[in-house]
């Protein structure tokens, strides 16, 4: 199993009918769009790595506005055959900028929208796969996953547990960024509140996979 980190503020934790937590909708980033997606189209953003998240959400986020989110971060674990890859070496020349290009939204609204509205299909490597891991923009060496919640099997890869949600656990920046990424009254708030245990979200994750 794959694993990758998923951070939402605290009013999209809460699980919709079908059990899965708005924050695996897409429904957000449908709303702004994002590196991979235009508007209208909803993608889930994980990263490989817990501080690889943390650091997508610092370059895009205003400063002003990290101060009012209530955060956490959500531990998922995938199926490697779930996943197909985009390398480096196939991504057109301006997928790196700061604004996201026009060229990349259109890769991932291609690979997002090959299996919509397809009912009652079963995944096969014929048809476009749930996940896609693309290079991070921020560290080509690191990758993201995106999370197609429209895919025809997604509902069903998540109950069967080949694609396991792991509950929320609020954390906070760590205080050495102070001068640097974040505020000081960013620092000073954050300090009030608490700091993520790892071990624990691992024993949580664990323990949801085994009673889910």
């Amino acid at each position: 199993m794959i694993v990758a980190w998923r951070i939402a503020q605290r009013m999209f934790w809460n699980t919709e009918a079908n059990g899965i937590p708005l924050a695996f909708n897409g429904v957000g980033s449908s709303r702004t769009g994002g590196r991979w997606n235009s508007k209208g189209v909803p993608i889930v953003y994980l990263s490989d790595t817990f501080a690889l998240a943390q650091f997508e959400v610092l370059v895009n986020v205003s400063q002003e506005r990290l101060t009012e989110l209530d955060l956490g971060v959500s531990r998922v674990e995938m199926a490697e055959h779930l996943i197909s890859n985009i390398m480096e070496s196939d991504l057109p020349h301006d997928w790196r900028q700061s604004s996201w290009p026009k060229s990349t939204q259109g890769l991932g609204d291609e690979w997002a929208k090959s299996t919509r509205n397809l009912d009652d299909v079963v995944w096969s490597r014929k048809t476009a796969s749930p996940v896609l891991r693309v290079p991070s923009s921020l560290s080509p060496s690191d990758f993201n996953y995106l999370l197609n919640p429209l895919h025809c099997d997604f509902h069903k890869l998540v109950k069967s547990r080949h694609i396991a949600l792991g509950p929320f656990q609020p954390f906070t920046f760590d205080s050495r960024l102070e001068g640097t990424l974040l505020p000081n009254a960013f620092i000073a708030w954050q300090r009030e509140a608490k700091a993520i245990n790892i071990h624990s979200l691992h024993r949580e994750f664990n323990e949801s996979t085994e009673h889910g």
